[in-house]
C-alpha cells in the first residue's frame, strides 16, 4: 500500500463540487497536482492532509496522521524566533531539545535560511516566512509531506533551489511528496508524477513525461547533461549542444521539453541575441489553425513551432525552408529519463 491513497472524494461547497475519483502518492517521489486557480487543488490537499473531512470518499494513510505534515500557501506562525518555530513541531512529539536543535539548524541550512535562526518571525518577508514553513514541514522527517504552492512569494534563484533540496530530500528520505502548483514548468521539472485538475476534477494523471505527451502542447527531445554549473547545465542532442536551468548532474539522461510558442524562427543564425539556444532545420509540413500556422522541423530531431500568417509570409516558409530555431535556456523544462 503507497503511503496515502484516496478514492472517490467528493466534497461540495457552495456551487463548486471537488470531485476526485482516485489518486494517490508513492514513497521516495513527487507527485504534483497542477490546475490552475479555483481548480480545487488546495481543497484536495487539506482533504488529503486530514484538515479538512470530505463529504464522501475516503483517505488512507498507511503510517497514520502522525506521520503526515501538510505545509499550506499562506503559513502560520507562532509567536517566537524562528528556530523557536521550526523546533516547535518536535517539542510537540516530545524529542529532546538537543536533537532539536540539531535537526532544526540542518533544515535551516538546506533552505538556506540558518542566518535568520534567532530573528523574530514577524520580521520576516514573504518569501522568508515561507521558507520557515518549509524548513518546519522537513524538519520532521514524514512519512507523507504536503505542499501547497511551496514555491510561492520566493524570488526565481531561490526557488531553483529550493525545489531541488525538497526533490532531493524526497527521494532521500523516501517520504511520499504531494506538491500543488499552477506552473507548468514548475511542475514538470519537479514532479515524477503528475495530476492535473480543472473544475474539481482529476483530468488526466499518470509519470510525468506520459501526460505530458497526451496533454500535448511540447516538444519533447531526448537529451544527455554533460556538465553543470549554478544550475545552468550544458544537455547534448546527438551533435548540439543546449544551455538548460537545471541541477541534474552530469551524464543524466533527460528529455528537453519546449512549448512550441517558446521557439522562434529566423532566416540567420542570431548570436547575441536573447535565446542562448540555436540549431539549423528544414520545414517539412505546415499545418494552419486560423490566422496560426502550426510549423513542423527536422534536423536530426523534430520539433514545432508557431507562427502568425504575416510572420510566416516574412520568413518565407514552404516545404524544404531552412530557417533557424532560436529558444532561451530559461524556457526548456527538464525531465530525468526513468
Amino acid at each position: 500500500m503507497n503511503p496515502l491513497q484516496a478514492s472517490g472524494i467528493r466534497h461540495r461547497y457552495g456551487t463548486f463540487e471537488l470531485n476526485v475519483d482516485q489518486i494517490e502518492l508513492t514513497s521516495g517521489k513527487v507527485t504534483c497536482i497542477m490546475g490552475r486557480t479555483g481548480s480545487g487543488k488546495s481543497t484536495l490537499v487539506r482533504i488529503l492532509g486530514c484538515l479538512e473531512r470530505p463529504q464522501h470518499g475516503v483517505v488512507q494513510h498507511a503510517g497514520g496522521k502522525h506521520d503526515l505534515v501538510t505545509a499550506l500557501q499562506k503559513a502560520i506562525m507562532w509567536q517566537g524566533s524562528v528556530q523557536e518555530n521550526v523546533e516547535y513541531g518536535m517539542k510537540v512529539r516530545r524529542i529532546g531539545k538537543r536533537q532539536r536543535r540539531s535537526r532544526a539548524e540542518d533544515a535551516l541550512d538546506a533552505l538556506d535560511i540558518y542566518e535568520l535562526a534567532s530573528h523574530d518571525v514577524r520580521t520576516l518577508s514573504g518569501g522568508q516566512t515561507q521558507k520557515v514553513a518549509l524548513a518546519r514541514a522537513i524538519v520532521l522527517d514524514p512519512e507523507v509531506l504536503l505542499l501547497d504552492e511551496p514555491l510561492a512569494h520566493i524570488d526565481q534563484e531561490s526557488a531553483r533551489t529550493i525545489a531541488t533540496t525538497l526533490k532531493t530530500f524526497t527521494s532521500r528520505t523516501g517520504c511520499a511528496t504531494g506538491w500543488v502548483t499552477h506552473e507548468v514548468n514548475e511542475a514538470l521539472g519537479v514532479s515524477d508524477y503528475l495530476a492535473v485538475m480543472d473544475d474539481g476534477r482529476m483530468m488526466q494523471s499518470g509519470q510525468t513525461l506520459d501526460v505530458a505527451r497526451l496533454l500535448g502542447g511540447h516538444n519533447i527531445i531526448p537529451a544527455k547533461i554533460e556538465s553543470c554549473v549554478g544550475g545552468l547545465a550544458t544537455a547534448a542532442v546527438n551533435d548540439h549542444r543546449f544551455e538548460v536551468v537545471t541541477d541534474l548532474v552530469a551524464a543524466t539522461e533527460v528529455f528537453l521539453l519546449v512549448r512550441p510558442e517558446e521557439l522562434t524562427l529566423s532566416q540567420d543564425q542570431q548570436p547575441g541575441s536573447s535565446p542562448r539556444n540555436h540549431f539549423e532545420a528544414t520545414v517539412t509540413e505546415v499545418t494552419w489553425h486560423g490566422a496560426v500556422a502550426t510549423i513542423h522541423l527536422k534536423n536530426d530531431f523534430s520539433v514545432t513551432a508557431v507562427v502568425t500568417r504575416p510572420a510566416l509570409e516574412e520568413l518565407g516558409i514552404i516545404l524544404g525552408t531552412q530557417l533557424w530555431v532560436n529558444f532561451k535556456a530559461t524556457a526548456t523544462s527538464v525531465i530525468p529519463r526513468s
